[in-house]
């Protein structure tokens, strides 16, 4: 699908990498051992201030489209991300 650009795919798919799915099967060991949820802190830890704007950026766009969910409990506090519920469709469907 055309709205899918390349950088919304690699953020999505970083954020499945460290990610659990919501609808992780039990015998998927490495599914199993991967967070329920992520910290936006862990996310860019190493990465340039340039880079971190667009992930931000990224990570906005997929919460529009529901494949994820966004929560920060104070201004200027760390992100959590969980799974939305789009979160296990493929991109661009």
């Amino acid at each position: 699908n055309s709205k899918w650009h390349t950088h919304t795919v690699k953020v999505l798919r970083k954020i499945k990498h460290e990610m659990k799915s919501r609808n992780a099967d039990e015998d998927d060991e490495e599914e199993i051992a991967k967070d329920a949820q992520l910290s936006y802190n862990k996310l860019i830890s190493g990465v340039n201030r340039r880079t971190a704007a667009g992930v931000f950026f990224e990570m906005l766009q997929l919460k529009t489209w529901d494949f994820v969910e966004l929560n920060q409990e104070k201004n200027y506090g760390d992100i959590v991300i969980t799974p939305g519920l789009r979160y296990d469709d493929k991109p661009g469907s």
